[in-house]
């Protein structure tokens, strides 16, 4: 059974976004609107391993050579 207007009165909305395996996507909007606030800009959660060498080398403080070693040995994939 559907609402009045097809839609729930929580519905919060939706974002499309370009998803690098699925294609375009849909996925729900944030609840919280700010009156005063730019909605940022939306992104898909990366794919496994995408985002490997930001969090080794620049959080983590690891070389490129450390990194390309571990990946070599097949620790890091």
């Amino acid at each position: 059974m559907s609402p009045p207007g097809g839609r729930c009165p929580c519905w919060c909305g939706s974002e499309k976004l370009e998803h690098p395996a699925l294609g375009m996507v849909t996925s729900d909007a944030s609840p919280i609107k700010f009156s005063d606030s730019v909605t940022a800009d939306w992104k898909t959660a990366p794919l496994l391993g995408e985002d490997n060498r930001y969090v080794y080398m620049e959080l983590l403080g690891m070389t490129e050579g450390e990194l390309f070693s571990y990946i070599e040995k097949g620790v890091i994939g």
